[in-house]
């Protein structure tokens, strides 16, 4: 019906946010593991803190501004396909292991590439943070 409401603006990514955090913590559990398929304990630590630094951040200008300057961009959002695609990944390696034997290579470059886009996409969020700030422009989708 292409409805929206400001409820669903807020729950709808928060529960994108739990589902992405939640799978890759579990995934990052060691009995939960199967032998080289392991995501770091690393991987959703900086997910996570990714995660909570940016909403510090927008809460912060809403706190000093008084606008509400949360808007999706670009990088946060490949960042989220990327970190989806890799629990994906994760969870078909051990099955497809025999058929791609570098799948434990992929896992470990996968890790390492969804860490470097929750870096960039914090970078780029602090960017334009820092820029509504400074010149009252509201952030805005990519």
């Amino acid at each position: 019906l292409h409805q929206t409401t400001a409820l669903g603006r807020l729950l709808d990514p928060l529960a994108d946010k739990l589902l992405t955090l939640g799978s890759l913590f579990v995934l990052a559990l060691d009995p939960l593991s199967q032998p080289g398929f392991e995501v770091p304990n690393w991987v959703p630590t900086i997910a996570l803190s990714k995660d909570l630094l940016t909403v510090g951040g927008v809460a912060w200008i809403k706190w000093k501004t008084g606008r509400n300057v949360a808007r999706p961009r670009i990088l946060g959002k490949a960042c989220t396909a990327l970190q989806l695609l890799l629990i994906g990944l994760v969870l078909i390696a051990p099955d497809v292991v025999g058929a791609i034997p570098a799948m434990e290579s992929i896992v470990r470059a996968g890790c390492w590439i969804v860490t470097v886009f929750a870096a960039a996409a914090w970078v780029d969020y602090a960017v334009a943070g820092q820029r509504a700030l400074g010149d009252g422009d509201n952030i805005h989708a990519d």
